[in-house]
Order: C-alpha cells, then sequence, then structure tokens
C-alpha cells in the first residue's frame, strides 16, 4: 500500500507540471497558426489589385434579430470593365450613404471575387493580438493550475 501511496504522489508531480506545460505549448501552437495564416493571406493578398469602388444600394435581409444590409459595390476592374458585387460582409445598420466610396480588393483573373477592404490593414494587429491573448489566458490558466497543484 505504501508504493501506491508514493505513485501516486509521483503521478500528481508530472501531472501538475504536464497539464500547464501542455496548455503553454497550445498558446504557442495557436500563436505560430496564427502567424502561418497570417502569412498566407498576405502573399496571396499581394497578387490582388486594389480600388476604390462605389456603394450603389443596399439590399436588406430580415432575420431573427431584425434587418441587415447587403452592401451592392460597383468598382472598375484591371481592363475598365465595371463589375457589381454583394460582398459577404452584411450591416446591421447602412453604415455608407449610396454613392459613398470604398476601397475593394479583388483578384485581377476574376473581378467577382472582391471583398471590402476594411481589415486587411488591420491583420497583423489582430493576429498578433489573438495570439498574444491565446498564449496570456492559456499560459495563466496553466501557472494556476501548477501553483495550485504544487501547494
Amino acid at each position: 500500500m505504501a508504493d501506491l501511496g508514493r505513485w501516486a504522489k509521483k503521478m500528481d508531480s508530472g501531472f501538475s507540471t504536464s497539464i500547464p506545460l501542455s496548455i503553454a505549448l497550445y498558446g504557442l501552437f495557436l500563436a505560430a497558426t496564427a502567424g502561418v495564416w497570417h502569412q498566407f493571406k498576405k502573399s496571396r493578398l499581394k497578387q490582388w489589385a486594389r480600388t476604390e469602388g462605389k456603394v450603389v444600394a443596399y439590399k436588406e435581409r430580415q432575420v431573427e434579430d431584425g434587418a441587415v444590409y447587403d452592401p451592392i459595390i460597383t468598382f472598375s476592374d484591371s481592363n475598365g470593365r465595371e463589375t457589381t458585387i454583394r460582398p459577404k460582409e452584411w450591416w446591421t445598420r447602412k453604415q455608407l450613404k449610396v454613392g459613398a466610396a470604398i476601397s475593394v480588393v479583388f483578384n485581377p483573373a476574376k473581378p467577382k471575387r472582391a471583398f471590402i477592404d476594411t481589415w486587411s490593414s488591420c491583420y497583423p494587429e489582430v493576429i498578433a493580438l489573438f495570439a498574444l491573448s491565446g498564449f496570456m489566458i492559456f499560459g495563466a490558466c496553466g501557472m494556476a493550475m501548477f501553483f495550485y497543484a504544487v501547494k
């Protein structure tokens, strides 16, 4: 029975250090994944073109919480052809007046593949924020579990 007690104590001390380490490594994994995703997105967007578009209308849709508005945007592609898109983004209010200019990013080979350029300039900050917050949260949880198990 004494051997069982020593075994349990040995397992407890190993358990108390492996969990925080695992949680911290998971935080590092999240940070690395975010960095790789950012580099992939950045290299893909380098091949796309940026231009000014114009909000020409809104399409209103009813959802569970009320109405949302899909902006309809026109822009001239690299060949000067006017392209109209209805991006995946939707707003809970009409953020821009009809006729207002808006930055658009599009694939020159397929101009219909376009999106509103609202986040691309913030990618590094957003990725860093998620990576650091993930590491801090998981690291703090790991340290709390470590100190709780050690005492």
